[in-house]
């Protein structure tokens, strides 16, 4: 007859196995708060709601893989953006339907007869227009007061961009012909004057003067030969840009902004939004 042997199993069963599961418990409880942390630092609502959205789905579905739609995806990434746009302390964009071939093709036609004569030149990108007026027709020679002929094309000019929120800036050019008087010791002096004469001709419009900014270039950035007279014709000009966008300062002030709040968050946290 075979022997019964009895086994004492709760003498192999060790009575800190509880930490293992503690363990488990104080990991993904630290874990949680980091997340929690890290989404309470988002300025951005929309992404907040995705964020917040994705960790409830996790936490009562996580046996159902996520089945997420692609349009419905895209709508809340359209969401998001929307948002971003309404909370974010930049400049109001320009209304969806106004791009700049849509301001480039208007400009055109209504400044038309100047272009034909060759006064005008429209230059444009993806992110900017450029309405290039010749200087001969708007001052004196070594002068910036506005000559009696730039009120038609000026007040042409202002009307359209009254109806763009865009930022402005209006950019005047020299010949390399120098200058030295009691008023314009340079041509620094008188490209910057010439182009705050435009922007003070356009407050009188009523275009709103935080819209605008006023630069000189001298005769540092010429597009045509200083040594012919055509070509000093071409380089004494004025620049009207329209950004696509906001004031590219505006973008600067955001960043600055942003630093002191990136550089608080934890080293992880950090990197994983950078």
């Amino acid at each position: 007859m075979r022997r019964k042997v009895h086994y004492d199993t709760q003498s192999h069963i060790s009575k800190d196995r509880w930490m293992v599961s503690y363990a488990d418990f104080i990991t993904l409880l630290f874990g949680f708060f980091v997340v929690m942390y890290a989404v309470s630092t988002f300025e951005n609502e929309g992404k907040y709601r995705v964020i917040s959205d994705s960790i409830i789905q996790a936490l009562t579905k996580p046996e159902q893989p996520s089945q997420i739609d692609p349009n419905a995806q895209r709508q809340i990434e359209t969401e998001a953006a929307v948002s971003s746009d309404e909370t974010s302390p930049q400049p109001p964009p320009p209304p969806e339907d106004v791009t700049i071939k849509s301001m480039a093709d208007s400009v055109r036609k209504v400044l038309q007869p100047w272009i034909e004569m060759g006064l005008i030149t429209i230059n444009q990108s993806p992110i900017r227009l450029e309405i290039e007026i010749n200087a001969s027709v708007l001052y004196d020679s070594g002068s910036a007061e506005l000559a009696p002929d730039a009120e038609p094309i000026l007040h042409v000019i202002a009307e359209l961009l009254q109806q763009f929120p865009n930022a402005i800036h209006i950019e005047g050019f020299t010949d390399n012909r120098p200058i030295s008087n009691s008023t314009y010791p340079s041509n620094w002096e008188l490209s910057s004057a010439r182009a705050a004469a435009v922007v003070r001709m356009f407050r009188k419009k009523n275009i709103e003067p935080e819209r605008m900014a006023a630069i000189g270039y001298g005769e540092f950035r010429p597009i045509a030969d200083n040594s012919t007279i055509e070509g000093r014709n071409r380089n004494r000009r004025i620049v009207v840009v329209v950004l696509s966008g906001g004031d590219p300062r505006d973008f600067v002030e955001i960043v600055k902004q942003a630093e002191p709040k990136l550089e608080a968050l934890p080293v992880d946290v950090k990197r994983s939004v950078e």
